[in-house]
């Protein structure tokens, strides 16, 4: 099964709309959801937390709110390596040159005036939404480290040494668990963040299940399952050193 980032371009792209009144909320709605996927979020602690739970393709935030302000919540979005290429848009009352320039020295993509024309800001979101698609590298069908080499479009997974490969065959599990791992390599994955990702099939399990499958997933793999370390009370990580022989 292909990760979730590279199935998502075939569905419909995710907007977070940070956004405190209602009218607006219910006006931006009204004018994207026949074509986006539409969120919605009242204050800067949501965001926050929507952003950590789930990608999104284009941000358009209010400079106004309740717990803080648009341009904080950029400037925290643009220094994010998971969100710093995403398309920022603000949607907001402040039309002073000052605010505008502010808004785009943060790393904003557009910025829209209230009130708004709503066939101009769905064009402008579409507009972002495919600069942002051209300027994305190629997907890559295989990912590699630490001597492991995962091919995404075949499901095969090998080991490399340096005169030969070795395949291993793995479940759909450990696959996914695998990726997951590869994908994030150095980052610490917690066992909530691996259950999402490698058992979709049946995601009321237990947390602790990810640990036999981690378990046997080491063994598969050998001298390089020494990789997958154990961050003792949050999870595991791939730590890659030097090949082995």
């Amino acid at each position: 099964m292909m990760s979730q980032n590279t199935t998502r371009e075939f569905c419909m792209n995710k907007i977070l709309l940070i956004e405190d009144s209602p009218d607006y909320q219910l006006l931006v709605e009204e004018t994207l959801r026949s074509e986006f996927e539409v969120h919605k979020a009242d204050t800067v602690s949501r965001a926050v937390s929507f952003i950590a739970d789930t990608d999104f393709d284009l941000f358009l935030i209010d400079v106004g709110l309740p717990d803080g302000n648009g341009f904080e919540l950029c400037e925290r979005i643009k220094q994010s390596k998971k969100t710093a290429d995403i398309p920022v848009i603000f949607l907001t009352g402040q039309d002073q040159m000052e605010q505008k320039v502010h808004g785009f020295s943060l790393g904003a993509d557009d910025y829209v005036v209230k009130p708004f024309d709503p066939r101009e800001l769905k064009a402008r979101i579409s507009a972002r939404l495919r600069t942002a698609k051209q300027a994305a590298p190629a997907a890559s069908n295989t990912l590699e480290s630490g001597g492991i080499r995962v091919d995404l479009i075949r499901q095969k997974t090998l080991i490399l040494y340096p005169n030969r490969s070795t395949e291993v065959d793995l479940s759909p599990i450990e696959l996914r668990l695998l990726i997951s791992l590869l994908s994030r390599a150095g980052d610490v994955l917690s066992r909530g963040e691996l259950l999402k990702e490698a058992m979709r099939e049946n995601v009321h399990v237990l947390e602790r299940t990810i640990d036999k499958h981690i378990c046997s997933l080491r063994e598969k793999l050998g001298d390089r399952g020494n990789f997958i370390k154990t961050i003792y009370r949050k999870g595991y990580a791939f730590t890659p050193g030097k090949t082995l022989n």
